[in-house]
Parts: structure tokens; C-alpha cells; sequence
């Protein structure tokens, strides 16, 4: 990840660049993580409330998952979005 975020991969040779790339993917995936943990809690929930005849809450449920999953899969790749 730490590599997908720096164009140039010999800066990350100066401690300074890689602490501050570090920090920016590690925050990332924190907030990433956090919102994914909540939407999967949401999804267990929504799944758990038996037969589906799908309410606006529920539509915007899954439509804030498929969200976060992207911003999960953006930390893999160079293309980022802030979506």
C-alpha cells in the first residue's frame, strides 16, 4: 500500500517521506477498516431482519457498503478516490 501511494519509490529511501507516506496509508486504512467493520454490522443486521422488501434505509445500507468496499479496494491500487 505504502508503495501504491508514492510515484517515485527510491524517496521512500529518506525516512522523512516514508514516516510521512506511512502515516497517510495508515490512517486510510484505519478509517477504512472502521467504516468497513460498521457497514458489515449494518449488512448483518439488514440480513437479519428476515424478508426483504427493501426500505430507503436499506437501499442506502447497501449502497454505503459498496461505497466503503471501493474505498477499501482504492487502497490497493494507485487509483485513489475520495467518493
Amino acid at each position: 500500500m505504502i508503495l501504491n501511494q508514492e510515484d517515485n519509490p527510491s524517496r521512500l529511501d529518506d525516512p522523512a517521506v516514508l514516516q510521512s507516506v506511512w502515516q497517510n496509508v495508515s490512517f486510510r486504512f484505519e478509517a477504512a477498516t472502521d467504516q468497513h467493520a460498521a457497514v458489515s454490522h449494518e449488512l448483518d443486521t439488514l440480513l437479519n431482519d428476515g424478508p426483504v422488501e427493501f426500505s430507503p434505509d436499506q437501499l442506502w445500507t447497501l449502497l454505503r457498503a459498496v461505497k466503503v468496499q471501493g474505498q477499501m479496494l482504492d487502497l490497493y491500487t494507485k487509483d485513489v478516490s475520495f467518493a
